[in-house]
């Protein structure tokens, strides 16, 4: 067998195997999931030690960031807010952004990077207002965004989230 999930009368699960595997049994990530546990293990250290040790081998690979300044530089999230700088000084045009950033956030969520609290709003408002800016100009319709109103949107998110520091 190559992956197993292990249930136990009180609702407990246990699951083990590929990466792809596990995190299509997952509900928020492997990171959260590791992070669960160790809050579980925490609870039920006084009484067996081993899971507390178990959870210790298997450790979030990223700590929750509130606040730009958390942020680990190699980390996809830092990727996006240099994007995010970039474009409001310019250095990319509003579809280079909408793509680089889009792809950026992806790869953070597959790699289980994980924002908290006002941050993680500010970024996911960034990723709403990207659903309302038509990259292909030829798809633009009323109430879209312009490409000065993403730059703005952005601009002012940067501002708020560097405030968090």
């Amino acid at each position: 067998m190559d992956n197993a999930i292990l249930s136990t009368a009180r609702g407990y699960s246990l699951v083990a195997g590929s990466r792809a595997f596990v995190r299509a049994c997952l509900d928020s990530g492997i990171d959260e999931a590791r992070v669960r546990f160790l809050r579980y293990a925490r609870r039920l250290a006084y009484a067996n030690p081993s899971v507390m040790a178990v959870s210790m081998e298997h450790p979030p690979r990223w700590q929750s960031w509130r606040s730009p300044r958390e942020v680990h530089p190699e980390s996809n999230t830092a990727q996006q807010l240099h994007l995010m700088e970039s474009f409001v000084e310019r250095a990319l045009s509003a579809p280079q952004f909408v793509l680089s950033w889009l792809s950026a956030r992806s790869q953070a969520l597959d790699d289980g990077e994980r924002l908290h609290g006002r941050f993680e709003t500010l970024m996911n408002e960034v990723f709403y207002v990207l659903d309302d800016y038509p990259s292909d100009p030829a798809l633009r319709e009323d109430g879209d965004i312009s490409e000065e109103e993403l730059r703005e949107h952005v601009d002012e998110t940067l501002r708020r989230s560097r405030s968090l520091d």
